[in-house]
């Protein structure tokens, strides 16, 4: 659905989709991942998946303690980053022929994001977490269950163009309903839509 290239660092979370969008770099979501883990500990008690778990926790923990660590100089706390970056490497390696099913498809998942899981330790304004995105969408998917869903293709391709074109100019403080009925009025008198607020000029 991204046409070109994104220039900025994509927070989302694991939905495979997300693997065909162009970008310099991407951050998964970290409560995600929390939150499989603890799916996960409801009904695998095996001694494999308790010290994957214990030791995969903690690792994103230190990590997340390390992003509120405002007392660390910029140097010290990019060396505690690549330590923390390199016992990811380290766990993935130690259980990466493990047998335990679970286990097994968690280190398969963290292998294949490795690059993705502390990338808002590179960048302050990076979150660890997709809430923004999920809070962004709320209103769609509210709407979605209200109405039963999309009854056709076209008509969910249509209103997922309108509620990106309504987020947007929500985001950037202009009035949707007033810039859509400017540019139907546009349209009206010269046959084609005018291109999109310049939003990005006014801040």
């Amino acid at each position: 659905f991204f046409t070109e290239i994104y220039d900025g660092v994509l927070v989302t979370d694991f939905w495979a989709a997300y693997n065909s969008v162009i970008c310099p770099e991407k951050q998964k979501c970290l409560p995600h991942l929390f939150r499989e883990i603890d799916k996960v500990d409801k009904s695998n008690k095996s001694k494999s998946w308790e010290r994957f778990r214990k030791k995969l926790k903690r690792l994103l923990k230190d990590a997340l303690r390390l992003r509120e660590n405002e007392d660390f100089k910029k140097r010290k706390k990019k060396d505690r980053a690549h330590r923390i970056e390199d016992r990811l490497g380290d766990l993935i390696y130690e259980f990466e022929n493990n047998k335990d099913p679970d286990v097994k498809r968690l280190t398969k998942r963290l292998f294949k994001y490795q690059e993705e899981i502390f990338t808002f330790l590179k960048y302050d304004y990076v979150p660890p977490d997709n809430n923004h995105g999920e809070r962004q969408i709320r209103s769609a998917v509210t709407m979605r269950k209200i109405s039963y869903g999309n009854q056709s293709v076209k008509g969910a391709e249509t209103r997922a163009i309108m509620m990106s074109v309504f987020r947007t100019l929500k985001n950037y403080d202009l009035n949707p309903i007033d810039e859509i009925v400017t540019a139907l009025e546009h349209y009206t008198e010269y046959g084609k839509l005018p291109k999109f607020p310049l939003c990005f000029s006014q801040h």
